[in-house]
């Protein structure tokens, strides 16, 4: 029984690039392939249950799981190692159905309220949103099956059955790092941000636009989507304490269900990072931008970036020893990043001036991209100013402009 879902690139330390047609067309063949044979599984994924990632290393490796998203079950040598499993991960895999469901009946459960969170922990909490015209999550998950599980997998691992061939490499949802949203730092995004990417696509990669979804279904697949999210979130902490004294897995997965729970809807009840400051690009501001772009001790961009903003930097590619070009960049998900061209002007989160500021500002989770803020939370300090990331903006802007 194979013991891993994950994918070891062909040569280590290069990027594969694939030819200019290659993500759209993977794309399409994704979904004509998976909406035609809906019923075939990728090899390694259950059919009817969400997978509790294997620990990494400190998390639980020293019974012997291997693969970060692979079933757990799935990553024994044995089927007699089963037995060697200790209950409380069994036990866990149990709260996390309770909490979540399944594949083929996936919920948010109301969990009862904690003494930690309310006096005397009577009162229940209740995530599910009061809306009497929204596709259930039994619906929301068969549109993630038709249209996103062919890249993205069925539970989010980001291992769908044509994600090797992808460059970059689909999401892997059940992380909970999304690169593209309004919120700074380690926030989770907006609805609206998981909304914008659904409906829009990534440019440049094989992230197709669903703007021909109607509405409810789209708003459908950012619910799955979040569920997916939460759900990795809870697993992910809820394997840290298998190993301690006297566990008590309901009570630990309440807890930290209702915390995930806690930080998705804590942005929902705020704005998103600010743009009503937004200058006008003015010859100044752009000389301005490109000084902080060239300059080392200022946005030293041109490190990743170059210094024509091409997206060859010294600090983004080298040579190995035979004299290839080698990619130097990793991602959260572990696989290789070219910085952006900005020669080219397309950009995977939005192209418009707010957009790229709020990715200067913030920074790109789970990139090398770092936050012109101070502390990557997007309140204002440190050397850097708001107007300097607008300055930065507008001139990474103007490099596509001829």
């Amino acid at each position: 029984m194979s013991s891993s879902t994950s994918v070891q690139p062909a040569a280590a330390g290069r990027m594969l690039l694939p030819t200019w047609f290659a993500p759209g067309l993977l794309a399409v063949l994704a979904f004509l392939s998976w909406t035609s044979c809906r019923t075939e599984e990728p090899a390694g994924v259950a059919s009817d249950e969400l997978a509790l990632p294997a620990p990494s290393e400190g998390e639980g490796a020293a019974i012997g799981l291997d693969g970060d998203y692979t079933p757990w079950t799935l990553a024994l040598e044995t089927e007699d190692a089963l037995y060697d499993v200790p209950d409380v991960l069994i036990e866990f895999e149990g709260v996390l159905e309770e909490f979540f469901g399944t594949r083929g009946a996936p919920r948010f459960a109301p969990v009862p309220g904690l003494p930690d969170y309310l006096s005397g922990g009577a009162e229940v909490f209740d995530p599910n949103p009061d809306q009497t015209n929204a596709l259930s999550l039994a619906r929301a998950a068969d549109i993630y099956d038709a249209r996103c599980a062919p890249c993205h997998g069925n539970t989010g691992g980001g291992d769908g059955l044509f994600a090797e061939r992808l460059v970059p490499r689909p999401r892997v949802h059940r992380r909970g790092i999304f690169k593209f949203k309004t919120t700074c730092g380690t926030s989770p995004p907006r609805l609206a941000d998981l909304m914008r990417s659904v409906t829009n696509g990534l440019p440049g990669s094989a992230m197709p636009t669903f703007a021909g979804l109607p509405r409810i279904q789209r708003a459908a697949l950012v619910e799955y989507v979040r569920l997916l999210a939460l759900r990795g979130e809870v697993e992910r902490k809820m394997l840290a304490w298998w190993e301690m004294d006297d566990v008590r897995p309901e009570e630990i997965g309440a807890r930290l269900y209702r915390e995930a729970w806690t930080n998705w809807q804590a942005v929902e009840g705020a704005a998103g990072l600010a743009v009503a400051d937004k200058p006008l690009p003015t010859p100044e501001l752009l000389a301005r931008g490109r000084d902080l772009f060239l300059d080392p001790n200022g946005g030293n961009c041109f490190s990743c970036h170059g210094e024509d903003g091409g997206g060859i930097g010294n600090a983004s590619f080298g040579t190995d020893e035979e004299g290839q070009t080698q990619a130097l960049l990793k991602d959260e998900w572990g696989g290789f990043i070219a910085p952006r061209d900005l020669t080219v002007g397309v950009f995977r989160g939005g192209g418009q001036p707010e957009d790229l500021f709020r990715r200067i500002w913030c920074g790109i989770a789970g990139t090398p991209m770092p936050s012109l803020a101070q502390d990557n939370s997007g309140a204002p300090g440190g050397e850097f100013t708001r107007l300097d990331a607008w300055a930065l903006a507008y001139y990474a802007l103007s490099l596509s402009e001829g």
